[in-house]
C-alpha cells in the first residue's frame, strides 16, 4: 500500500458520491475536509458520520490539500474549482463526472484530474469498492501516477482513460442504468394503474434472468420477444393496450423498431 500518512484530502459537495467517498477516505485514515458552498444539515452528517472536518463559503476553501475532488453537478463544476489554488504544486484536483472533459476544471494551480466511478450512487447503499471500476485521466505523467496509487486504494479496478472514451462509457452507463430503472419504473406504473402492484415481484427473475444471460452470453445474442420475431400480431396488441399512452407508446415502438432495424441485424 503506498505511504499516504499526512495526505489531505478535499471532497466539495456533500452529495451522494461525496458521502461515499468519504467514508472510503475515512477509512483509510485520510486527513479528511468536505466542503459545500453553504452551510447544511447535509453538510454536518458527514462531520457526525466521518468525524471529519467540514466547512462552507468560498472563502473558506483549505489550499493546503494534496488531493481535491469536485463531487457537484457538471453546470457548477468550472465555478466552483475556479476557487481552487492549492499551495502545492503537486496537488490534484479532481472532477467525478463522466461526462465533462478535463478541462472544465479551472484551478489556478495544482495538477487537473478526473476520477469517475463507473456506478451509481445512493447514501443508503452497501457498496463494495473494491469492485467498483475507476476510470482516471490527469494533465500529466506525474499527476496521473499519483492519482493511479490513492485509485488503487479505493478499487481493483482502475483504467486509465481519455475523455472521448470515457463520455462514451457514461452514455453506455445512462442506457444500462437511467434508461433500465426508467422501464422498470413504466412497469411498476402500469401495475399501479391496474391495481397490480402487490405482484410486481412476479417480474423478478425475469429481470435476473436478463441481467445474467446479458453478462454471460452477451445482450445481442440474448435478444428475445415480438420485435425480433418479427411478431406483428403480438405487437399490435401492446400497441392497442397502450393506446392511452402516448409517451410510453411512443417508447414501444422506439424500442421495437431499434431492436428489428438495428440489434437484430447485429448493427448499428
Amino acid at each position: 500500500m503506498p505511504n499516504i500518512s499526512g495526505k489531505k484530502i478535499v471532497i466539495l459537495g456533500c452529495g451522494n458520491l461525496a458521502w461515499h467517498l468519504a467514508m472510503q477516505f475515512s477509512k483509510l485514515k485520510f486527513e479528511l475536509v468536505v466542503w459545500n458552498h453553504k452551510s447544511s444539515k447535509e453538510l454536518s452528517k458527514f462531520e457526525k458520520a466521518f468525524s471529519c472536518k467540514i466547512s462552507s463559503g468560498k472563502s473558506n476553501i483549505p489550499q493546503n490539500a494534496d488531493f481535491y475532488f469536485v463531487c457537484i453537478s457538471d453546470s457548477h463544476i468550472s465555478s466552483i474549482s475556479a476557487y481552487l489554488h492549492p499551495h502545492k504544486e503537486s496537488a490534484i484536483v479532481c472532477h467525478t463526472s463522466g461526462s465533462q472533459a478535463l478541462i472544465r476544471l479551472k484551478n489556478k494551480s495544482g495538477i487537473k484530474g478526473v476520477l469517475y466511478p463507473l456506478q451509481s450512487f445512493s447514501k443508503k447503499d452497501k457498496l463494495h469498492w473494491k469492485e467498483i471500476p475507476l476510470m482516471i485521466e490527469a494533465e500529466n505523467k506525474s499527476g496521473l501516477q499519483e492519482l493511479k496509487k490513492l485509485a488503487k486504494l479505493l478499487s481493483d479496478s482502475v483504467t486509465v482513460v481519455n475523455t472521448n472514451n470515457r463520455q462514451l462509457y457514461h452514455l453506455c452507463a445512462v442506457f444500462i442504468n437511467n434508461f433500465g430503472n426508467a422501464l422498470f419504473s413504466s412497469v411498476e406504473l402500469l401495475l399501479n394503474e391496474e391495481k397490480l402492484n402487490n405482484n410486481k415481484h412476479l417480474f423478478v427473475p425475469l429481470q435476473l434472468k436478463t441481467l445474467e444471460k446479458a453478462i454471460n452470453l452477451g445482450a445481442l445474442k440474448s435478444q428475445t420477444g415480438p420485435a425480433i420475431r418479427n411478431d406483428k400480431e403480438t405487437i399490435k396488441l401492446h400497441q392497442q393496450k397502450l393506446k392511452n399512452k402516448k409517451e410510453l407508446l411512443e417508447v414501444y415502438n422506439a424500442i421495437t423498431t431499434l431492436i428489428q432495424k438495428k440489434v437484430g441485424k447485429g448493427k448499428l
